[in-house]
């Protein structure tokens, strides 16, 4: 975990084993966290975010994850690098908002902000 002075703000990052990237951005009122706070935080996003992907019923469209026409082996490659598009759809589940406006002290409203 790393971060970074950008203007009147902090930025952190996380990165787990599976190249999965979580960036969380904190104004200069949120001075006070320590990095014990933002890792736990991580870890706690980390977790919600596992246990919604672990769900087989989670709607991700097939076509989303991988393309669906067949494609060369450089072209697949380009497309699975952790540089390329996201090619998965947004998570829409109103469980996971709310684990993660728990987590993070949200209500609703200001999650969409």
């Amino acid at each position: 975990m790393a971060h970074s002075p950008v203007v009147d703000s902090t930025v952190y990052g996380y990165q787990s084993s599976t190249q999965l990237t979580f960036l969380l951005f904190l104004d200069s009122s949120a001075r006070n966290a320590t990095d014990a706070d933002v890792q736990t935080l991580f870890r706690a996003l980390h977790n919600i975010y596992g246990t919604y992907m672990s769900n087989p019923f989670a709607a991700i469209p097939p076509g989303d994850l991988l393309p669906s026409k067949p494609m060369e082996t450089e072209a697949l490659h380009a497309y699975l690098t952790p540089s390329a598009e996201p090619g998965c759809a947004p998570i829409t589940s109103h469980l996971f908002d709310q684990r993660v406006s728990a987590i993070c002290g949200w209500t609703l409203d200001q999650a969409a902000v």
